[in-house]
């Protein structure tokens, strides 16, 4: 009987086999038998084996009539194999001469049975040498003694030592014991960390030494690869079927919950290996196929949440390693289902618009979850009977995988055939969206506002660029304007233009008898919506039409409210304006008017001034050419941006002239009626049997695309992350800056409310 069996598995190693058959027949110790285990080689390897055993009748060759791995090769190699201590050599790597003779020496004297040995790393040319230096550092040995109930958790839980089997020596018995339940089938990689556990799990000791006697070449097999085939990629994935077998085995011997914790040690490792070398080595081409296997492995759930993680800031570069992608529309089916998502559904006009397209859809026949991430309140929009809904956390770092996890699961409950998504500028859109397809339903973005919104705000610029990427990977994108729809083509070659319900219906109302002064504002508090510019105009308002009064109907940031009310009082304007607060009945305060004053930023698609233009209200809109609403110039007169002195010129033209404003109102009548009136079932329906057929791709040489891609790539680069237009490159200028600006808050706000909007500000850019 042989002293040492060496067990070689051997795959595809022609360059490297004869360097490692030589460091074994030219050993010091001659007791020993070498099973050479060749797994259906594609290459020379076979040949190689042939002749070398030719020469010694210590090599024992195995030839497998076709592929079974490695791990498949090591089973069957420990129980042929007949010495009295078994050593693991991977076929391209080697042994140090005195290896067998000293370390079968310690294994007599030691009575262990296991014992650990030093590593000395080779790595290849084109691997980083620090990632070497850092291996062979890993592989060292521990060199405290650990019994047979510690085994275990010393190597998988406290990772005193690593799982490797070829750097470590064991008893024949132990080997039979722990391969004769070791199962066959493939197991393309982290095999060696499966046979380990089954080893360690039956050891009884453990004991090391810091020798360096195996040889280690780094880089030659799927390990330290810069670049990952997709094979490779597939190996890397299927790590997980070895926590599949380790668990299968732990009931197996009724110690499931016993071995809890190094399994799932074992499971954390072995996903974030495949999760790390996957993402940093799959080409870009092959980014799809590595996002598809590894959920199909390891569970879309878990790498979604892993990917929001290291894409958190940077989705967009992760929307483009994902072009390309598998759609649920690559297997169509009928839309009977719809999921779809907003903030909330109260004080606002897409909340509005969200809360009435269940209505409508449920009116269609279909069936419908709301997910909002804030509850039900008494103020909310109404919804109909029969909606579902669904409250779902804001998404943030800390509750990223929890969101995550329930908006797969609720899709995959109720069955959802299309989610449509209508919180467009929502930092969760790139995680729900694959959220979303993982469960099988299709993904339709609805834009509620102008494309190029983003730039006005102070912590959203970067979306502009942001979001082609990830809307381009949408099985849909819904829009409210002919400026908007072109804007979109360019990125998805599925976009759909749309008329959003009104509240009424605009044909049956009566006309607004327009016989008085006062000027009704209608929206949201915010800072886009420019309340305090609305407060200016009435002030000069004031001057020359004393009986007019100004209503502000809504609410919404304390701080600026506040202001807005302060500023009514300093310039003496408390009895002609009225803060109305937020109102669900809203039509009264429309019919009461004579006059609509718009002085947003922007708009997607003012509801507000459809339903003014509804009652035949005349409007003084800040202009926003791109709206529908406003393309005919018929019932409202735009004015220049935040140009207070015009718009206050055009309301006092207006409420002085009453046959102007009477005709100027029967124009925007038409115009609504013209504009606005739309068979919303019937528009809604062309989506959803658009829905059910696959999209043609968009072409990748297209000019106008490459335009626009092109336009943003530099906006990008050459303004959004210049240090000269950031103010990182000059410190001091931008202290400065930052100095001035607090100077006018507090001037204007006051202490205690600047405080509170910087708070504000913080929060939000978190």
């Amino acid at each position: 009987m042989p002293k040492v069996s060496i067990i070689v598995p051997i795959c595809n190693v022609a360059a490297y086999l004869p360097a490692c058959l030589d460091s074994l027949i030219a050993q010091t110790l001659q007791d020993i038998e070498i099973i050479c285990i060749d797994d259906f080689s594609a290459d020379a390897s076979a040949d190689i084996l042939r002749q070398y055993a030719a020469k010694d009748s210590r090599i024992v060759p195995v030839f497998y009539p076709e592929n079974k791995t490695a791990a498949q090769a090591r089973k069957d190699g420990a129980l042929l194999a007949k010495g009295e201590y078994i050593l693991f050599v991977d076929g391209d790597d080697r042994l140090a001469p005195r290896a067998c003779e000293d370390l079968s020496r310690l294994m007599d004297e030691t009575g262990v049975d296991m014992l650990h040995f030093g590593t000395r790393v080779e790595a290849a040319p084109e691997v980083d040498p620090q990632r070497a230096a850092r291996l062979e550092k890993m592989l060292l040995p521990c060199l405290k003694p650990w019994g047979k109930e510690s085994i275990l958790d010393a190597c998988f839980v406290k990772k005193r030592f690593h799982f490797q089997l070829w750097n470590k020596i064991y008893r024949r018995d132990l080997c039979r014991k722990a391969f004769s339940l070791f199962p066959d089938g493939a197991f393309s990689k982290a095999q060696d960390l499966f046979a380990f556990y089954l080893l360690a799990y039956f050891a009884r000791s453990y004991r090391a030494i810091e020798t360096p006697y195996y040889v280690y070449g780094f880089g030659r097999g799927v390990t330290g690869q810069n670049h990952l085939t997709r094979g490779s990629i597939l190996r890397y994935c299927q790590q997980a079927l070895v926590v599949q077998g380790i668990r299968e085995f732990l009931v197996s011997q009724g110690t499931l919950e016993a071995h809890q914790d190094s399994l799932a040690c074992v499971d954390r490792q072995l996903f974030t290996d495949s999760f790390m070398q996957v993402t940093k080595c799959a080409s870009r081409e092959d980014f799809p196929y590595a996002y598809e296997e590894m959920c199909r492995y390891w569970g879309a759930e878990r790498v979604i949440c892993r990917l929001s993680e290291a894409f958190s800031d940077t989705e967009d570069d992760l929307a483009r390693l994902l072009t390309g992608m598998k759609s649920p529309t690559d297997a169509p089916r009928p839309i009977r289902r719809i999921g779809t998502l907003y903030h909330s559904i109260r004080n606002g006009g897409a909340q509005r618009v969200a809360a009435m397209l269940c209505e409508l859809w449920r009116r269609m026949g279909y069936e419908v979850v709301l997910f909002t991430e804030q509850p039900a309140t008494p103020q909310d929009y109404p919804l109909p009977d029969g909606v579902t809904r669904v409250i779902v956390p804001e998404f943030a770092r800390e509750t990223a995988a929890q969101r995550i996890r329930l908006l797969q699961q609720k899709t995959a409950e109720y069955q959802l055939d299309l989610f449509i998504h209508q919180a467009w500028v929502s930092p969760a859109v790139m995680w729900d969206l694959l959220a979303v397809r993982s469960a099988g339903a299709q993904f339709m973005m609805h834009t509620h506002n102008v494309f190029s919104m983003p730039l006005h705000t102070t912590h959203r610029k970067k979306l502009l660029c942001a979001m082609p990427p990830v809307y381009a990977l949408a099985d849909g994108v819904i829009t409210l304007s002919r400026a908007d729809e072109a804007y979109w083509r360019h990125f998805n070659p599925r976009v759909f233009l749309v008329k959003n319900p009104l509240t009424f219906d605009c044909t049956s109302l009566p006309q607004s008898p327009l016989d008085g002064q006062t000027i009704l504002w209608l929206s949201r508090i915010s800072v886009e919506k420019n309340p305090d510019q609305a407060i200016e105009i009435m002030a000069k308002v004031h001057k020359q039409c004393p009986d007019a009064r100004l209503r502000i109907v809504g609410s919404g940031e304390a701080y600026l409210e506040k202001y807005c009310r302060r500023r009514t009082e300093v310039l003496g304007l408390t009895n002609c304006i009225e803060f109305c607060g937020f109102q669900q009945d809203v039509e009264p305060f429309y019919r009461d008017a004579d006059l609509f004053l718009c002085t947003s930023s922007y708009e997607g698609y003012p509801l507000i001034l459809a339903e003014a233009q509804s009652h035949g209200l005349p409007c003084v809109v800040y202009d926003m050419p791109y709206l529908t609403i406003l393309e005919s110039g018929q019932g409202s007169i735009s004015v220049p941006q935040n140009d207070v002195e015009e718009a206050a010129r055009q309301v006092i033209r207006l409420l002085k002239d009453e046959s102007l404003r009477k005709e100027t109102g029967c124009l925007a009548r038409k115009n609504v009626e013209t504009s606005c009136t739309v068979d919303m079932e019937a528009q809604w329906r062309s989506i959803f049997t658009a829905a059910e057929v696959p999209a043609n791709p968009l072409a990748e040489n297209d000019p106008r695309r490459i335009m626009m891609t092109t336009l943003l790539d530099h906006l990008q680069r050459g303004i959004l992350d210049n240090p000269l237009y950031t103010g990182k490159k000059s410190p001091l200028a931008a202290l400065s800056q930052r100095m001035r600006q607090g100077v006018t808050y507090l001037k204007t706000y006051g202490l205690t409310d600047t405080v509170k909007k910087v708070f504000s500000v913080l929060t939000r850019r978190k």
